[in-house]
């Protein structure tokens, strides 16, 4: 895997292996390296019901659960010194 980091106009762009990794295709890319794993966005995790939690998770190995307001903060340069912030934001609105 390689992981690449392009600046463009204030802007950061993660590519892995030559390709965009946005919220999108997160989860497409991890699991071309690793069946056993799922990428999930916080709100459908949390907005689910245990059953569907359950299903959700089962017959993984790892789980990679992103929040969208946190990567927004983090993604640009003017606002990356507020990812931790956004983190703590994101739980206390959990």
């Amino acid at each position: 895997m390689k992981i690449e980091i392009k600046h463009l106009k204030r802007i950061f762009i993660v590519l892995v292996d030559r390709k965009a990794c946005n919220d999108r295709v997160k989860g497409k890319i991890l699991k071309e390296y690793d069946e056993d794993l799922v990428a999930l966005d916080f709100d459908k995790v949390f907005k689910a019901t245990k059953d569907e939690v359950r299903e959700m998770f089962r017959n993984k190995k790892k789980v990679y659960i992103y929040h969208n307001q946190i990567d927004a903060r983090g993604d640009k340069v003017n606002t990356e010194d507020e990812v931790f912030e956004a983190c703590h934001e994101a739980l206390m609105k959990s």
